[in-house]
């Protein structure tokens, strides 16, 4: 496992700073989302029963191959980013404390391919979410379905473009305690898989089953299939891996339809990528003159020269400095108009082209600068109708304002909670006779964007 360890080129080991600016300082080779540190190993007291899941797992997607030693992965030369989910102080190191926690760091850092041996059947909109996020950052995510052995979905891998794996024997058929079901995508050998476990001599191994040992040894085949070429997105990925699955309904006639496309085969889904090169030999041309017109505080129409043969395109941006993109927006259109931005802040951007059966790689980076905020003050701020216990405030429109946000206090007191009001005036409430009030109002222009508060008016 050791040459199969991802190493963060972005980050200079051991100088407490976070280089890369993705929020791990000195995630050189993963991060340990449970004990938030760096260092990704197990405990010292680990084996093949104790902390020994993730280790097994590693090695069926990626363990270094043609070198005699051990096993070799069916990902052959692909590299491990370990996130390590469960603190060494854990009293059952067998559940998975900070699993989404760790899909967070995975997309982060930069991975291609998550494989998520865990689970539970509680269902999250929330997480799904991160799923489709996962996606729009040219991630595929692949989970367990589960040892359950029924039809009861087993999340993450139950969630949309999420891809689910059911274990099979080396027979092809399904697995005695593997779940199934409609919701399965795809199934793969997970039973008796010999495999790396921690040890203190470094060199222990062990058989181990579950579609535990299914999902990695799938995620190990994506991984190949993107090495052969890194241009593949998340949708041609899985439809590489199912169109070329191998038909196990024969072997499973009380679950026809309910293993998914069938049991993955290596070669012919590297075959399909092979295929999908030469069916595409006409270059899908990534887009050229990126640019920004029209860009105010927290608003710009981007722009690209079109591209023959493109469908459609992808663009993504962020704020310079930070690690993750914007979900991707595609258009069929050489323009596209992005709000919300934050004020005084220099973007990066990209563009891809769609094309029928393929897609490019991402243009190189173009940047662009949204101006200092002017969301301007409101202005003849006054108070009216005054009673014993009411007043009402007004002010002048502001041009782009959205809304305004009034504060009043007991002059020389705290100032109340922010009262929000799309109209130019609001009425105070409760107040106390014969007491001196100060007011102020602030424009709101947008979520990024707004004024600062108007000095003091009284009453």
């Amino acid at each position: 496992m050791a040459g199969a360890l991802w190493v963060n080129a972005n980050d200079t080991p051991g100088n407490g700073i976070d280089d890369d600016g993705d929020g791990y300082i000195d995630n050189i080779n993963g991060w340990d989302c449970a004990d938030n540190d760096n260092n990704t190993n197990p405990p010292a007291t680990a084996s093949a029963t104790s902390f020994g899941h993730g280790t097994h797992c590693a090695g069926i997607a990626g363990a270094t191959t043609n070198n005699a030693i051990g096993v070799a992965s069916i990902g052959n030369g692909i590299k491990i980013m370990p996130i390590k989910c469960t603190s060494n102080s854990s009293a059952d190191p067998s559940i998975i404390t900070h699993g989404w926690t760790g899909v967070q760091c995975a997309i982060a850092s930069g991975a291609d391919i998550i494989s998520l041996s865990w689970g539970s059947t509680v269902y999250s909109s929330t997480y799904q979410n991160l799923v489709n996020y996962a996606e729009s950052q040219g991630v595929v995510m692949v989970a367990a379905a589960g040892n359950a052995g029924n039809t009861s979905p087993f999340y993450p891998a139950g969630y949309d473009i999420c891809i689910g794996v059911a274990a099979t024997t080396s027979s092809d058929t399904k697995a005695s305690y593997s779940n199934y079901g409609s919701w399965v995508d795809v199934s793969a050998p997970g039973s008796s898989i010999y495999g790396v476990v921690p040890s203190v001599s470094n060199n222990t191994y062990a058989n181990k089953s579950g579609t535990s040992m299914a999902t990695p040894l799938t995620a190990g085949l994506l991984g190949l299939m993107l090495s052969n070429d890194a241009s593949l997105t998340p949708s041609q990925l899985r439809s590489c891996l199912f169109s070329s699955a191998v038909n196990i309904n024969t072997q499973n006639a009380s679950y026809s339809g309910m293993l998914g496309a069938g049991r993955i085969n290596a070669a012919s889904a590297v075959g399909c990528v092979a295929s999908l090169n030469n069916a595409t030999s006409t270059s899908c041309n990534a887009p050229g003159n990126i640019a920004a017109s029209n860009v105010t505080s927290n608003s710009a129409t981007l722009s690209w020269a079109g591209i023959s043969g493109a469908n459609s395109y992808g663009i993504r941006y962020r704020a310079q400095g930070l690690t993750m993109w914007s979900s991707e927006q595609t258009t069929t259109s050489t323009s596209l108009a992005i709000t919300g931005l934050a004020a005084s802040t220099t973007y990066e951007l990209q563009a891809r082209s769609i094309c029928e059966s393929s897609s490019s790689s991402y243009s190189s980076i173009s940047t662009f600068i949204t101006p200092a905020s002017t969301c301007s003050v409101p202005t003849n701020v006054v108070a009216a109708n005054l009673t014993n216990s009411t007043a009402t405030i007004s002010w002048a429109a502001i041009s782009g304002a959205s809304s305004y946000t009034v504060r009043f206090r007991v002059s020389g007191g705290a100032w109340s909670s922010d009262i929000s009001t799309a109209a130019t005036s609001v009425t105070l409430s409760g107040l106390t006779s014969s007491t001196t009030y100060e007011v102020q109002a602030k424009t709101v222009c947008s979520a990024s964007s707004s004024s600062a508060y108007t000095s003091s008016a009284t009453f």
